[in-house]
Formats: structure tokens, sequence, C-alpha cells
């Protein structure tokens, strides 16, 4: 099955994950119960969510024996989000290093890798047209920094886009912060030459930028049925 449309994506809803784990395709809903998921997902949702919760426990309990955690996605002060009702975890969100974490520290086969973004396909995209002569690496490093901006609004575009099919509606701050991470597997930087972190991205070149007026239509056409 091809899994090819969730390979720029950085944060899942756990219950997508549990589908791409199984191998089977996830739901378009956003907040589907157990019952609803296909039933080779439904297990995995369950050991997942086992692992979840486990996150919070060990967080808030540093004496609580370590197990393997699937750990999500904290608050931007770096709080720990709301604790999910027992038993419902669907949209509760997850990134992708934490479930090739969880992946890998369980043995648990999976039919999609959760693996890093590529960065090989990452540079290619955000390479500066090829010049004559090979351009010596301070001269590359002026070359990005100069149009890092371009690329960071052009990126973030295709965010909103990909995630907004997928009827997800990603903070700035969580746009910035991934474009920051492609940014340095791709080698890119500022002025200074130092990478762009995505506080600096989301402050210099995001601005306007935002998911937020296809969440609020999204609401309101809910709301009008």
């Amino acid at each position: 099955m091809d899994f090819s449309a969730w390979d720029w994506t950085n944060t899942f809803r756990i219950h997508d994950a549990a589908c791409l784990i199984a191998g089977v395709m996830p739901l378009s809903k956003r907040f589907p119960t157990s019952e609803e998921l296909p039933p080779q997902a439904r297990p995995i949702l369950i050991a997942l969510g086992g692992a979840y919760y486990e996150w919070f426990f060990q967080t808030k309990n540093p004496e609580r024996p370590r197990t393997v955690v699937l750990e999500g996605l904290p608050n931007d002060d770096g709080t720990l989000p709301t604790f999910p009702v027992p038993g419902v975890l669907a949209g509760e969100l997850v990134s992708r290093a934490a479930l090739h974490s969880y992946i890998t520290a369980t043995g648990r086969k999976s039919a999609y890798s959760f693996g890093p973004i590529d960065s090989t396909e990452v540079a290619a995209q955000h390479q500066p047209a090829a010049a004559p002569a090979r351009p010596r690496a301070h001269n590359r490093a002026a070359s990005d920094a100069s149009n890092w901006k371009a690329k960071a609004q052009s990126r973030a575009a295709e965010i909103i886009t990909h995630q907004k099919a997928k009827d997800l509606y990603p903070s700035q701050q969580h746009i910035a912060d991934q474009i920051a991470r492609e940014f340095r597997d791709a080698g890119v930087v500022g002025a200074d030459g130092k990478p762009l972190t995505g506080a600096y991205i989301k402050r210099h070149a995001l601005q306007g930028i935002t998911s937020d007026v296809g969440k609020r239509l999204s609401t309101s056409n809910r709301r009008g049925k």
C-alpha cells in the first residue's frame, strides 16, 4: 500500500499511527472510536495507548520503574499536555521521532518505518541552482542565507496544504520547527552562518502564514451541518 503521502509528516495522530503500523490506510475521520478502526489496527492502538499513558506516569513520577514509552508533544512551555480521558486516545498527537524510537525499542513489526525524513530528498529541494564552477563553502552559505526566507515561506505553504488535506491544522510554531529541522538537514543557514531556529523562522519569515484560516473554515462548515 502506498503511504508516501505521509512521508513529509512529522506529527501523527495516534490512531493514524496505529493504522500505518498495521499496514492499512488511516481513516479520514479526525476522532474515530476504536471500533471504527480496521481490526488490524485496534490491538496496536491499545499498545500505543499504554506506552503513551506510561509517558505521563514516568514523567510525573521519576521513581516509577522505567519501561518503553511513547512520548507525546509537550506544550510550548515544556509542560505535559492535558491527560487524555482513559480509553479515549483518538486525536492525541505524537511525533515521527517518538514513533520511530518506540518501534525500535519494542521491536514491533511496522508496515511504515516512521524513519527520519530523507535528508537527501530535503537537500535536493533546498539546494540553490547549479553554477558552472563549484562555489566555496562560505559562498554557498551566503547564497542560502540570502534566500532562506523565500524557501521557508514556500515550504510552509506546502506543509499547510499537505496537512489540510488530512484535516490537520498545525500551529505556526510547529510549522516553523519542522522547517528548522529540514533546513539543518539540508545545510541551510542564516546570514550569520548559523543554523536557523524554529522561533527565528516563525518571527522573520512566517508572519501572516498560518493554517488557522482553514481551521476556522473547517469548524464553521461542521457547525453548519
